[in-house]
Parts: C-alpha cells; sequence; structure tokens
C-alpha cells in the first residue's frame, strides 16, 4: 500500500513541476516578444531578460529557436528590419528602462493572475 501513495504523490510532484516548467516557459516567451517589440537582437534580449529577469541566456536562447522554428516567416522580416541603422532605435538606457517596466508590469500581471487563480479554485463547487 506504502507504494501506491508514492507513486501517487510522485506523480503530483510531476505534474506540479511539469505545469510549473510549462508556466516559466510561456513567461520567458511572453518576455521574448516584448523584446521583438522593442526590436531587440537575440543576443541583447538574452542579456536583458538574464539582467533584468534573472533568465539564463540558454534558457532564453532555447525559447527564441523554438519561436523561430514554429513562426519563420515572422522572423525572416522581423531580421530584415533589425538592419535599421542605430540612430532608429532607441538607447540602450531607455531600452534598459523600458524592459525593466514590462518585467514588472509582467511580473504583477501574474501575481494576480495567480492569486485569482487560488482564490477561484477554492470555490465550493456546489456554490457554481
Amino acid at each position: 500500500m506504502g507504494d501506491s501513495s508514492s507513486s501517487a504523490a510522485a506523480a503530483a510532484d510531476a505534474s506540479s513541476s511539469s505545469s510549473a516548467s510549462a508556466s516559466y516557459i510561456h513567461k520567458v516567451q511572453h518576455l521574448i516578444e516584448k523584446c521583438l517589440i522593442f526590436h531587440l537582437s537575440k543576443e541583447e534580449c538574452m542579456e536583458a531578460l538574464s539582467k533584468h529577469a534573472d533568465i539564463k541566456p540558454v534558457i532564453t536562447s532555447t525559447v527564441w529557436n523554438e519561436l523561430e522554428k514554429e513562426n519563420k516567416e515572422f522572423f525572416e522580416a522581423y531580421y530584415t528590419t533589425q538592419t535599421q541603422t542605430k540612430d532608429d532605435r532607441l538607447s540602450e538606457a531607455e531600452t534598459n528602462e523600458l524592459i525593466q517596466k514590462m518585467i514588472t508590469e509582467s511580473s504583477s500581471k501574474d501575481h494576480q493572475e495567480s492569486s485569482k487563480d487560488s482564490a477561484g479554485s477554492s470555490k465550493d463547487p456546489a456554490d457554481t
């Protein structure tokens, strides 16, 4: 009997871990999309997320590569626009300020959504 309860606990832990991993990857994807809005290169995005969101560059690179595979046409056009001159782009200080703001907003939004989720999950099904 002990084996089945420990197996169930292990399965619950794996499910929770898988859900947390998916949530983390979704967060990284969302932040990469914000970097794209600011016309950052892959390297600039990796540096920005490492510095401002404590996301390892290898994680950002991996998620970026997957996005490229899934959205080939978008990235072809995106890289074409990356050839614009530096004069047309924001300064590094402006970019850092905007990235910090978007990460702060994203974190507070995530916190609000998780608060709503936990509040919603504590409802008694008989009340609905």
